[in-house]
């Protein structure tokens, strides 16, 4: 697959946000002010209690609108009721995004899926194969990229690591998923790396399975510079010159 149209690629982290402005992060208003500087997008989803995909990074409301309810627990009703912190703006559908931005940039779509993989992929098909636009589908999972690599192999996907300096995991998985010792499961086409954790040796490892390598999340000058000498694209947070 030629992703040549990757190299130096901006992607805005859960679009251009600012919540200090009102603009909070993965709703339609962050992500048109992306669109309108021509930057593409990424943006996290998760699947509601009815089977409906809501664009949101935790799978908790609790940060975004202070109410500490779980997102598979509620409906899509339920969940349009809340407003976004500092703001009158609600947590979309991702067809509310997908109608939006309707191909004129391109959208990566982090799926939160960290266990059972399967349902949230197959809905998420559901909309992705009727849009016509350029998108990736990524996950810091593994196998749900490769759900993908045997049931949608012309989408383009990625994996995404970081260090998993966190206890989200036990030790023994952390270790695996930094070392990218499941990408012969995945065989991503690119794969999306945290830039403070990446250095020579695992460029090196990254390179070797011929696939793209984009750095996240750049925050400063710094981080950006190093991302120009490691990687093919970026996904920025904030920045709004480069």
């Amino acid at each position: 697959m030629n992703l040549s149209f990757m190299d130096d690629m901006k992607i805005a982290h859960k679009g251009l946000h600012d919540l200090s402005k009102a603009i909070p992060e993965n709703t339609l208003i962050s992500i048109k002010e992306a669109m309108d500087k021509g930057y593409s997008i990424e943006i996290d989803v998760h699947l509601t209690k009815d089977n409906k995909i809501v664009v949101i990074h935790d799978d908790n409301l609790l940060a975004m609108t202070g109410v500490n309810k779980k997102v598979k627990e509620l409906t899509y009703s339920e969940i349009s009721k809340y407003n976004i912190k500092n703001s009158n703006e609600k947590i979309p559908l991702l067809e509310e995004i997908l109608t939006l931005v309707d191909g004129k940039v391109m959208i990566f779509i982090e799926l939160k899926t960290y266990y059972n993989v399967g349902p949230l992929e197959k809905e998420l098909v559901k909309l992705l194969d009727k849009y016509d636009g350029k998108f990736a589908v990524q996950s810091f999972n593994p196998f749900a990229v490769r759900w993908f690599r045997r049931n949608r192999p012309e989408y383009i996907r990625g994996l995404l690591s970081c260090g998993f300096d966190f206890d989200k995991y036990n030790f023994i998985k952390r270790v695996i998923l930094r070392n990218l010792w499941l990408i012969g499961v995945a065989k991503p086409h690119f794969v999306s790396y945290e830039i403070s954790d990446l250095n020579d040796k695992k460029v090196k490892k990254i390179r070797s399975k011929n696939v793209k390598l984009i750095g996240w999340t750049i925050e400063n000058k710094e981080m950006y510079e190093k991302a120009l000498k490691l990687c093919d694209g970026i996904v920025f947070e904030k920045l709004t010159t480069f």
